[in-house]
């Protein structure tokens, strides 16, 4: 895998000015030490995809529009240093709110391995496709990567509609980079490439919507993002269940483009193991019997997996809250009972 201290930032053209629709420039960040220019970026594509203009991000940071502006076109005569620990100071905020009520993440051989296709693709440019089963754990393992390697700038994740016009999948990447949408067919396309170039990665979920019903309908989300990585050089890593090289496999003839150019496919383990189990369940139980891990194991490697596991569990604590008590293992089983009764069939414990 490329060094990641070697793979450039996002930028347009040296010299380009900032619009408040694309990346920042490249003198935002050339001239600063990584860790500021890394602060720098992830502001800018925090600020896109929230939506926010530069006048709200007064609020999350503590500098006013002018100056931020001045910032993204790396024309402030400040003290860098002050504004990235400013930055850095409300990323730790925000990832204390996101934790909230979130289950704690917990590194698995499924989180380890998607990784590892994740590091793979945006360390070498490639398409990459990641398999798993439905339920399994590749949406927040994805989210917790892109946290954990520090690459809100540079890696952004879309998921794909159930029902989807030809430039659906175009139109959700123009979103996350800012481009306005306003712009259509061809001039769309130009604008969008200009966000993106090899140090970028696009990740799509849900990816086996993209392939149409129709046998001989053409795969438009994918020839976008099959055109997007040929012109622009950028990774593009696809997470989708098993039924996406099915049907793939049944129509090669429509996706030989696509298939020439996959440079690796990872299939995700389909069972979680003991081990794992007790990993995620000592953020919430101080103790456990054998009994619980066993049944436990066998609701995140049944039907409805993690999800299942997530609504049992903070049905759990707002049993626990509700009787003014610390979480335990008899708010666990009652969340079942209850679980049982809402559902009106038996869980897999």
């Amino acid at each position: 895998m490329a060094n990641e201290e070697h793979i450039p930032h996002p930028s347009q053209e040296p010299g380009a000015k900032h619009t408040g629709k694309m990346p920042p420039p490249k003198e935002a960040w050339e001239s600063q030490p990584k860790p500021i220019a890394d602060q720098v970026i992830w502001l800018h594509a925090y600020m896109l995809e929230q939506g926010k203009t530069l006048g709200d991000l007064k609020a999350d940071v503590g500098y006013d529009a002018g100056t931020i502006s001045k910032i993204f076109n790396g024309k402030y005569p400040g003290n860098m240093d002050l504004f990235a620990k400013a930055v850095a100071a409300f990323r730790r905020v925000l990832s204390a709110r996101e934790d909230v009520g979130q289950m704690p993440f917990v590194e698995t051989r499924v989180s380890r391995k998607l990784w590892k296709g994740l590091d793979f693709a945006i360390g070498n440019g490639g398409l990459v496709e990641i398999i798993g089963e439905s339920r399994l754990g590749k949406t927040r393992a994805t989210e917790e990567w892109i946290r954990a390697r520090g690459f809100e700038g540079r890696a952004f994740l879309i998921r794909v509609p159930p029902r989807q016009s030809p430039n659906a999948v175009l139109m959700l990447v123009a979103e996350k980079l800012g481009v306005s949408s306003r712009h259509y067919g061809t001039k769309l396309i130009e604008e969008v490439q200009k966000c993106l170039n090899e140090s970028r990665l696009i990740i799509v979920d849900e990816a086996h919507r993209m392939i149409p019903h129709g046998a001989r309908c053409v795969p438009y989300g994918m020839e976008h993002l099959r055109d997007l990585h040929d012109e622009t050089g950028c990774a593009v890593a696809v997470l989708t269940t098993s039924r996406f090289l099915d049907i793939k496999g049944d129509r090669d003839f429509m996706y030989e483009q696509w298939n020439g150019r996959v440079d690796l496919t990872i299939t995700l383990p389909t069972e979680y193991k003991d081990d794992e189990v007790r990993a995620l369940l000592t953020s919430y139980f101080p103790r456990m019997s054998e009994r619980m891990v066993a049944d436990v194991l066998g609701v995140v490697n049944a039907r409805g997996r993690l999800g299942t596991l997530r609504r049992l569990l903070n049905m759990a604590r707002r049993i626990a809250a509700k009787a003014e008590a610390g979480l335990e293992e008899a708010h666990f089983y009652q969340a079942v009972k209850l679980l049982k009764q809402l559902e009106k069939q038996t869980p897999e414990v």
